[in-house]
Formats: C-alpha cells, sequence, structure tokens
C-alpha cells in the first residue's frame, strides 16, 4: 500500500527542492523504503484500533539515509504509539495524534540524518529539526538497520494545542539507547497534530 502526503506554501517549496538535490536514485530508493515502511505502519495501526488507516507518508523529506524497519519493529512503533496516559484531556489528543506519532517513530528510527526533516508532519513553524535524529545518538549501531521505538510517557500539555512527551528508542544490536523530547502542536486547532520538536540525547 502506498500512501501520499500533501504541503502547501513556502514550506512545500522549502522540502521539495531539499528532495530534488538528491541524486535520482537515492531520491527513488529513499521514497519507495519510506512508502513501504508508513505502508506497513498503517495497516497494523488500522488493525489495532480496527478502523481504516488515514496514515499519509512524510514523502517529501530532506534525508538521504533511511534504513529498513522490520515487521516486528513497525508492530512495536504501532504499539508503543497506542500508549496513554490515563488522563482523559491527553488521551483524547493522544487518539488524535497516534498516526503521526507512529509516522515520527518510524522517520526518527530509520533515519541518521542529523537535519531531520519530518516532511508533511513537521509544523510549519518548525524549519530544521538540526541534531534530532535517533541513529546519530548511536554510533555503534549498524546505519542500514532501525532502531527500536521501546516506550513513550511523561505526558505534559503545557497548552491546550501543546503535547509533549519522551520516547525511549534503542538498539538490539548495540545495547545503545537514545531518550528524545518530543514536542507535538495541533498546528490549527484541527486536531492535527504536527511535529515541533524531536530533541534525542544520549543515554
Amino acid at each position: 500500500m502506498r500512501m501520499g502526503g500533501h504541503l502547501g506554501g513556502e514550506f512545500a517549496t522549502l522540502i521539495l527542492s531539499s528532495v530534488l538535490m538528491l541524486p535520482n536514485a537515492t531520491h527513488a530508493n529513499f521514497l519507495d523504503k519510506l512508502n513501504k515502511g508508513l505502508g506497513k505502519v498503517g495497516q497494523v495501526l488500522g488493525a489495532v484500533s480496527g478502523t481504516a488507516s488515514t496514515t499519509q507518508a512524510a514523502s517529501k523529506s530532506s534525508d538521504s539515509v533511511f534504513a529498513d524497519a522490520t515487521d516486528e519493529q513497525v508492530e512495536q512503533i504501532v504499539k508503543v504509539a497506542m500508549t496513554r496516559s490515563g488522563v482523559p484531556e491527553v488521551d483524547k489528543s493522544l487518539d488524535e495524534a497516534k498516526e503521526n506519532i507512529a509516522q515520527m517513530m518510524l522517520l526518527a528510527s530509520c533515519s541518521d540524518n542529523w537535519n531531520l526533516n519530518f516532511g508533511a508532519i513537521q509544523s510549519p513553524d518548525e524549519q530544521m529539526m538540526g541534531w534530532k535524529g535517533v541513529l546519530s545518538r548511536m554510533p555503534h549501531h549498524p546505519k542500514d538497520r532501525c532502531a527500536t521505538a521501546q516506550s513513550m510517557g511523561g505526558f505534559k500539555k503545557p497548552a491546550q494545542n501543546i503535547l509533549e512527551f519522551k520516547v525511549i528508542y534503542s538498539s538490539m544490536i548495540s545495547g545503545e539507547a537514545s531518550t528524545c523530547q518530543v514536542r507535538l502542536r495541533d498546528q490549527y486547532g484541527t486536531g492535527n497534530w504536527l511535529v515541533a520538536g524531536h530533541a534525542c540525547g544520549w543515554n
């Protein structure tokens, strides 16, 4: 299943120009891998929630390195994305954001680009996510393999349209781990939660 996304205005121009700078073969290979991975996320997420997933591919990205996620890693991403806090207001936002959270974790855990870009699910207020790639915090992990999303928690809503939490990623190969501080923004109050921050540290 191949998913498609849409970006508009100056943000679309910025991301599209970054993608077009990649060699054609690299660009095609990256998008194929990305859409394949997001397709699997959408399928599993739809099965878990019992609904038809509307997951959109963040297909406009400046990344040129994107590893292949295993089926087990995709299933783990979806499991983690379904984590809830027990606080009704927070959980309502998590329900709205679950597909974008799954996409974010897939992109972050499989990209070694230090200037990670989340494409269609990135807030237009945040034009660059420098130093945010999970694998950049795991120097001993092989770069052609994705890290594994382990858990998310520490949920906070400092504003009605802001959702903050932590995601822990790990390498099943090197044993390294990274904790990332995530911020999502309900950009226009429509329930479409976009990535406004994804800062990973050394564990």
